[in-house]
């Protein structure tokens, strides 16, 4: 990726935090429960009709608000807690991030929170019983509003959190993230080249300076323009050994530095700069990860077919939302990972995963343990036919090998004759699109 790590690398952790909106929620609404409670509007103004009891009542009425709110918050956790227990089991674990980042949950809890900020603060200012200080009639007013707001917030998060455990909502979010994290790796990576197929790496020669990982973790954002702009300054080359989504460890090698004049290259100044454009995280990025989203998809599957669910319909859906992301790669390509001076002297050499390798990432597993059940080499043969259709001809060879790879777990796997007669129609119709023809699906009754 070839954006600077600072802003995204922080909004991605603020993302990743639930605790974070909640918490400026609580600040804020503190400190402006602290200041309405100053102002003070007499009994013959508007303030009558919003409050018209005395200290006493408002007092009472603010406590309740309090003991109603903690009980209704405590609801809010259980409900969270609940629909992360079900994605947790039935789907995916690498599902919960999704959970951790929606904007519903956050602006749920945020509104509680606040809420309950506000009273405590309206109550600390209250004046004491005995005090002639006039009640803070607007501040009560307000309080009682934000209450109906949190009322309204419990049925919102009650119908949102039961939309949100459903399997097709959880893959949308996959899927969008997903082409997300495609669309600003094609933005970032302008100036290299978009290709299906990636051509190898040069091996890094002999005098080649290895610069270690300074932590472990996985590779989550490598900035190639910042890298290619210090390689170019000193007449070098980078080449980088892991790809984003890579697990490093600590002091193994995370880099090849060389130069291609013959000069001793400066490898103290460039392990400064890895540090800078390579970000390494605890766990993988589905912002800046493209195989992560994959990942997820495919996991859901796999769990579909699982003795103890054996949902080959969600296994199904899983596998559509993998075709559109194929066809997207198979379309506009993915970025070679190579930057070049103007010359074309190489800069800087990321590994990455080209349009071959994700369609093996989305075949295998489905595959292997899919390949008794009809419907499921059914939908990956229809997969592989689509993506076909609009791969470019360079990866033809890499999709007719899956092709096979499926038809032969098929034939392994499965007795029933009319099945197999349906499996070897769609493997008839899987390599017509290869060859530039509208593939002719078959077996409507394997495809609903």
């Amino acid at each position: 990726m070839n954006r600077r790590r600072g802003a995204g690398a922080l909004w991605r952790q603020a993302n990743m935090s639930l605790w974070l909106w909640p918490t400026v929620a609580v600040i804020v609404a503190y400190l402006f429960g602290l200041w309405i409670s100053r102002v003070q509007l007499g009994p013959d103004t508007i303030a009558a009709t919003l409050f018209s009891g005395d200290g006493s009542t408002g007092r009472s009425i603010l406590t309740a608000l309090v003991g109603g709110l903690v009980t209704a918050l405590s609801v809010i956790f259980s409900l969270t807690i609940t629909g992360l227990q079900l994605v947790h089991q039935q789907y995916s674990p690498r599902l919960l991030r999704n959970f951790i980042r929606d904007r519903a949950t956050k602006v749920t809890l945020g509104i509680f929170a606040g809420t309950v900020a506000y009273l405590l603060a309206v109550l600390q200012s209250f004046p004491p019983s005995s005090s002639p200080e006039p009640v803070p009639r607007l501040a009560i007013f307000v309080g009682m509003v934000l209450f109906m707001a949190c009322v309204g917030a419990v049925a919102y998060f009650a119908q949102h959190i039961t939309q949100s455990i459903r399997v097709h909502k959880t893959m949308d979010r996959v899927s969008h993230d997903s082409r997300h994290a495609i669309a600003l790796s094609n933005r970032a990576a302008r100036s290299q080249i978009h290709t299906a197929i990636r051509d190898p790496l040069p091996e890094p020669p002999a005098e080649a300076v290895l610069l270690d990982a300074w932590r472990s973790g996985y590779v989550r954002e490598i900035d190639v323009e910042h890298l290619a702009d210090q390689a170019r300054g000193e007449g070098a080359t980078l080449r980088m050994r892991p790809m984003i989504g890579d697990h490093v460890v600590e002091a193994t090698p995370l880099a090849w530095y060389w130069s291609r004049t013959g000069q001793t290259v400066d490898a103290v100044a460039m392990r400064r700069h890895l540090r800078k454009a390579v970000e390494i995280g605890a766990d993988r990025s589905e912002d800046t990860d493209v195989s992560y989203g994959f990942r997820q998809l495919v996991d859901v599957a796999v769990r579909a077919m699982s003795p103890s669910l054996n949902d080959p319909y969600t296994a199904n859906q899983a596998i559509d939302h993998m075709t559109v992301l194929l066809c997207r790669l198979a379309r506009d390509g993915l970025p070679n990972g190579v930057a070049r001076d103007g010359d074309g002297a190489l800069l800087v050499a990321v590994p990455g995963a080209d349009l071959a390798d994700y369609v093996r990432l989305a075949v295998d597993q489905p595959c292997r343990y899919g390949g008794s059940e009809p419907a499921v080499v059914v939908r990956l043969l229809k997969m592989l036919a689509d993506v076909g259709t609009l791969a470019p001809t360079e990866a033809h060879s890499a999709i007719d090998a899956e092709i096979e790879r499926v038809s032969d777990y098929a034939m392994d796997q499965m007795n029933d004759r009319d099945d197999l007669a349906s499996i070897r129609e769609e493997v008839s119709a899987a390599r017509a699109a290869l060859n530039g023809q509208a593939p002719v699906h078959s077996s409507p009754a394997l495809r609903m």
